[in-house]
Parts: C-alpha cells; structure tokens; sequence
C-alpha cells in the first residue's frame, strides 16, 4: 500500500489527481471542511490522514477516500487505534464504503 520511511512516515499516493496544484495547503486542495493543517501549512498526506481520522468528521473522511482509496483510509485508522476504533469511526467507515459499493 504505501512506503515506510523511518518507521514513522509513509508516503500515500493519491488514486485521483488532487485539484489545484499551485494551492500549497493540501486542506484547501481537497476542499476539506476542517482547518487541520492551520499550524503546518505544509503537512504532508499521511499526517494529514492521521488527523483527519483521529476526528472522524464523514465529510472530510469521504474526499479522503476518494481521492486516496477507502483501503488506505481504513489502514490509518487501524494505525491510530488498533482494533479498539471508535464505533462513530466505523461507522462513517462502513457508511462511505456502502456509498462507494452503490
């Protein structure tokens, strides 16, 4: 699925061409609702990810899905919280993923 670096860091590649790329801020180029990225403007995709589904907002967590895979999306949150996910995590999980099957 994605890269290792350091252990720490992993390199997700978009499924879909993420719009506008002169926008710096990768929030604003998937027209996320939520300013995640307001004290890192430069935040790279896997951390972006990371916060998104540590607040599991559906929007959010849907142009996630599409533009990098339901797959990888699914991975990050069991990275974040193991098999102990919140159940309002799986069920925006199982919601999107019911919409992408439709």
């Amino acid at each position: 699925m994605g890269k290792f670096i350091n252990g720490t860091h992993r390199e997700l590649l978009p499924l879909r061409e993420i719009p506008q790329p002169s926008e710096k801020r990768l929030v604003k180029r998937l027209e996320l609702e939520y300013a995640y990225d307001h004290a890192n403007p430069s935040m790279e995709a896997d951390v972006l990810m990371r916060k998104v589904v540590k607040r599991y907002r559906f929007n959010d967590m849907l142009q996630l899905a599409y533009y990098f895979g339901l797959e990888s999306l699914k991975q990050v949150a069991y990275e974040v919280y193991g098999e102990d996910q919140p159940r309002r995590l799986k069920q925006v999980l199982r919601n999107i993923e019911t919409g992408f099957n439709n």
